[in-house]
């Protein structure tokens, strides 16, 4: 069987009141990189955002910031 990879997040590492914003702070490099959301695909073919996982982008990856809206810690 081959290993699957996983992320698991408690709500206790999720800033409460504290929503993602359109901009938010690299923990790579400090400066403020624009969020991107990920893509649902559909079973039509067609695509949405739901915005449950927001990413940055950053020199060397992407940085996931937040779930579901809220900031991680």
């Amino acid at each position: 069987m081959s290993k699957i990879p996983f992320l698991a997040i408690g709500n206790d590492e999720l800033k409460d009141n504290e929503n993602v914003g359109e901009f938010e702070t690299c923990p790579n490099c400090g400066e403020q990189h624009k969020v991107r959301y990920g893509e649902k695909v559909n079973k039509d073919g067609s695509r949405t955002k739901p915005k449950f996982l927001s990413f940055i982008d950053c020199q060397n990856g992407s940085y996931l910031v937040g779930i579901n809206g809220k900031r991680l810690k």
